[in-house]
């Protein structure tokens, strides 16, 4: 609100002539825009005191609480500023980063990943040589599953070689799956 002199002196000038759309404002519009923000904190001060008694319940119902984060993994950390070398503007989200996890507990290294993604970056039809010359290299393709992470790590280097990682990678997936083949023959007999 305005003191009393102003808006006298507010007053004399439009009567006189000088000023009157000012002295219109200042007369109208602040005093209004005043008494506007007086309201609006008897609201937020009535909402408050309400919150206050009722132990944070607003209504009758307490506020959703939020979820905490997980802490982080320094592997994802880790895969991640790799894929950033790759890509720097990147900024995976919870979708790659949940991918990511789950690819970690499936028992694949970070290393592995780190492999897949630079495996991706060696794939002429993942670098845009394709028919619709577009450039599939987003880290969520590259962590999608194990087929994408396998198939990524196997791509082979400009020689033609596929790295010794991969090999190594399916020479163990192989082991295993031999393994659980005999263990199967052995309880149930040959299929």
């Amino acid at each position: 609100m305005l003191p009393d002199e102003i808006c006298e002196e507010l007053e004399r000038m439009e009567s006189a002539g000088d000023y009157p759309l000012v002295a219109f404002w200042l007369r109208h519009v602040t005093r209004e825009t005043a008494e506007q923000r007086e309201k609006a904190r008897d609201r937020q001060r009535a909402y408050r005191e309400r919150r206050a008694g009722s132990g944070g319940k607003v209504n009758g119902t307490k506020p959703p609480k939020r979820e905490r984060p997980a802490p982080p993994d320094p592997r994802i950390s880790e895969v991640i500023s790799h894929y950033q070398t790759h890509k720097p503007r990147a900024r995976p989200g919870k979708k790659e980063v949940d991918k990511i996890r789950e690819r970690l507990r499936e028992g694949y290294s970070a290393d592995d990943l780190k492999a897949a993604i630079d495996g991706c970056f060696r794939s002429p039809f993942h670098c845009g040589e394709n028919e619709n010359n577009r450039k599939y290299q987003s880290l969520e393709l590259i962590v999608r599953d194990s087929k994408h992470v396998l198939d990524f790590i196997e791509t082979p280097d400009e020689t033609g070689h596929v790295p010794l990682k991969a090999q190594q990678l399916r020479r163990n997936i192989e082991l295993v799956k031999q393994k659980y083949r005999e263990q199967y023959e052995a309880e149930h007999g040959p299929k």
